[in-house]
């Protein structure tokens, strides 16, 4: 029966189709299509979204007025600013259709945008130079380059002469009317704040003599507003008196227009005296400079020349250990003896100066006196002993770390009170607890060397030290050139009677020192004879190290109380420099320095 009915169902519909079919005018039989749309604008983008109303229609054709097109139902397309005219096309099953169409505007909502040239912020000062704008540019989507229709306001306010802060505006539209961001410009006039500078013409330290004239060379200023206002210095202070010693402080200061004060700038000028007669610096080298640093170490060693005067000139610029700053010299000092130690000094305001005598070595032991420095020129003499210390290797000090200022050195001298000698370097007989140093206030280099079995025999020479430094600073010492001809024992020797004195071995003077400087290893010999010849074997010790200073040390203890045999009443000192019984293959040039007779 199922089967039956749906057969009876698919025949029916077959007649209903070819009815259909053979209707002549299908018009009337389908319903009428109706083309109809609606849309919505995005303003920002310019993008449209179509909604189809059309009615009895299966097929569409949309032309959207800017040569695009589409066959959706609802499409979307996006315009740029401008007015289009959007057709739709609705079409039936049978081909049947009808058209719509609207007009579309795409108005433009773009605004421009305004960039600023130069910075947001400017900054002038008071006075300056008329303010000139850096301006600003602008562009829009539609319109293009609007930069010369930029209104700008505010500049016309800004007053370089009144301190203030000024704001500039600047705007823009674009042909819809549509305005820019508007952007400002921020121009502070500010304050002159900025201080002079003043610099001094010539040295800011000025060094003559009692007697020499002074002309004060100057200062110059200028100013970041203003310019040269060295015309405005105000020079002050003290008075210089070039015919009393002291020193004295000069004082420079200018304001600009604005009142800004600039840093005071100051020079001192030292007046020295000659200290009338003939200096003497006694046991000491160079002890009035005028021989430039010869002799002197130290951090605080800068001698100087002014008004043909030479000092030692120090500016202690940060408060330490009195050490931290310091001056020496080398110089033997003998334990348990008195000496004095004058000098003169001044500072450019009032502070303090350790000075004394001490050793050059580790347990650095020694004894000072704090003396006070004021702008003045002062002549300090100090009472020291050297009850608890000596060696040769010893020094003066001056120690000027502890207090900051000006330190000027000059004039210095050291004497021994109760030495054999009368203490005065080279003076009278020699004193066997000094150095034989060759300096010329020293002991050696004025006396009367031999030369012996040496070929030619060339003198002994007395000549600038080689190497200045390590153990031995000193400036001169003796060289001897060791002939390759010459005797393995070449030799110098002083004169007999030539050292002033006569002396005995004993505990006190058996050690014997010398500071050697050679190009080879070989031996040295040390000899001792008395008046009439008489002398034991020299001792002979080599030296271990070569082109550097080394001090070889001669034990003469065993030779005490030996008699005629040279340990008494002894005058006379021989040195070998290099005693070479393998024969020599070249000559040899030997410096010595440093002789010294010691229990230790």
């Amino acid at each position: 029966m199922k089967q039956l009915i749906k057969k009876v169902k698919q025949i029916s519909m077959l007649l209903l189709v070819i009815s259909f079919i053979g209707c002549e005018n299908d018009d009337v039989l389908l319903p009428e299509v109706i083309s109809s749309f609606t849309y919505t604008i995005n303003a920002d983008t310019g993008t449209v979204t179509f909604i189809n109303t059309s009615v009895n229609a299966r097929n569409y054709f949309w032309e959207f007025g800017d040569g695009t097109s589409s066959t959706l139902k609802n499409p979307i397309n996006n315009y740029a600013t401008g007015e289009y005219t959007v057709t739709l096309k609705a079409i039936n099953v049978a081909g049947a259709f009808d058209s719509s169409e609207a007009t579309i505007v795409i108005s433009d909502v773009g605004a421009p945008v305004i960039t600023l040239l130069g910075e947001t912020t400017i900054n002038i000062m008071v006075g300056g130079d008329p303010y000139t704008d850096p301006g600003a540019t602008a562009t829009d989507d539609v319109d293009g380059d609007l930069t010369a229709s930029i209104v700008v306001v505010g500049v016309d306010a800004v007053d370089v002469n009144t301190a203030g802060t000024y704001i500039i505006t600047y705007n823009v539209s674009d042909a819809a009317g549509n305005a820019a961001t508007e952007r400002t410009r921020t121009v502070i006039v500010a304050a002159d704040v900025v201080a002079p500078v003043i610099t001094l013409n010539g040295s800011a330290t000025v060094n003559i003599m009692v007697g020499d004239t002074f002309t004060d060379p100057g200062a110059t200023a200028t100013d970041d507003l203003d310019g040269d206002i060295t015309s405005n210095i105000v020079v002050a202070g003290d008075t210089v008196d070039v015919n009393t010693a002291g020193t004295y402080i000069i004082t420079y200061n200018v304001s600009d227009a604005a009142g800004n004060a600039a840093a005071e700038v100051t020079r001192t000028v030292i007046v020295a005296s000659d200290g009338g007669g003939e200096f003497d610096d006694g046991l000491l080298t160079n002890g009035d400079f005028e021989n430039g640093t010869e002799a002197w170490s130290g951090n605080a060693l800068d001698v100087q020349t002014e008004g043909g005067n030479s000092f030692n000139f120090a500016n202690v610029t940060t408060a330490g250990q009195p050490f931290d700053v310091n001056l020496s010299q080398g110089v033997a000092i003998t334990q348990g003896k008195t000496y004095t130690l004058s000098f003169e000094a001044s500072s450019d305001g009032n502070r303090t100066m350790l000075a004394g005598i001490g050793l050059y070595q580790d347990p650095w032991t020694n004894q000072t006196q704090s003396v006070n420095l004021t702008t003045t020129t002062q002549n300090f003499e100090l009472t020291l002993s050297s009850e608890t210390f000596g060696d040769p290797n010893s020094r003066v000090i001056f120690d000027m770390g502890a207090d900051t200022g000006v330190v000027v050195i000059d004039k210095v001298s050291l004497f021994c009170l109760d030495c054999d000698s009368g203490g005065g370097g080279g003076g009278g007989d020699y004193n066997l607890s000094l150095p034989i140093d060759f300096e010329n206030d020293g002991y050696g280099a004025s006396w009367t060397w031999n030369v012996f079995e040496n070929g030619s025999n060339p003198a002994l020479e007395f000549v600038t030290n080689p190497s200045a430094s390590g153990i031995n600073q000193s400036s001169t010492v003796a060289k001897i050139t060791a002939l390759q001809a010459g005797q393995p024992w070449v030799g110098t020797e002083t004169a007999h009677g030539q050292m002033g004195i006569t002396w005995d071995l004993s505990a006190s003077n058996a050690i014997i020192k010398i500071m050697v400087y050679k190009t080879v290893i070989s031996d040295v010999g040390i000899k001792l004879v008395n008046p009439t010849g008489g002398a034991q074997e020299e001792i002979k010790v080599a030296n271990t190290v070569i082109n550097q200073w080394e001090e070889l040390t001669f034990d003469f203890s065993s030779r005490i109380g030996n008699g005629l045999d040279g340990s008494t009443n002894i005058d006379q000192i021989v040195v070998f420099p290099d005693f070479n019984l393998d024969g020599r293959t070249s000559d040899n040039v030997v410096y010595f320095d440093n002789i010294t007779f010691n229990a230790n």
